[in-house]
């Protein structure tokens, strides 16, 4: 969702600064150093937390309070052309189903949010979802 050359890089803190470890300045520079390479270039955004550095595409946070709460799991895509079978991924598609691809229910969900309150139409969400899914 990030279309710019430039890196949209989020970050943040686990621990509060007044406690023991706390991650929040080390984050923000990782962040400006990711920000300001210019490796990070036509990347899109990207989530900087714990000396790691995730696609946003990929990252989900996996814990609530470890430092190290964000990975990037394996993507469990969605099947395309499998079998023909009543219900099946093709019979759905026939029906007019609009493939999540690689997006997790999510991070689905939100692009079809934003598209719909743009007045997106059914083809525009098609085409949405087959460039970022």
């Amino acid at each position: 969702m990030w279309p710019h050359d430039a890196p949209f890089v989020l970050t943040g803190a686990m621990r509060q600064p007044g406690m023991a470890g706390a991650d929040g300045p080390a984050n923000v520079l990782a962040a400006a150093r990711v920000a300001a390479s210019p490796a990070s270039r036509g990347l899109g955004a990207l989530v900087a937390f714990n000396d790691e550095v995730h696609a946003a595409r990929w990252v989900r946070k996996s814990h609530s309070t470890s430092t190290a709460a964000f990975v990037s799991p394996n993507a469990g895509p969605v099947l395309r052309r499998t079998y023909s079978a009543p219900g099946s991924e093709t019979d759905l598609q026939q029906r007019g189903l609009i493939n999540g691809g690689l997006l997790d229910p999510y991070k689905a969900r939100v692009l079809l949010r934003l598209l719909l309150a743009a007045g997106a139409e059914h083809d525009d969400v098609t085409a949405a979802f087959a460039e970022h899914g």
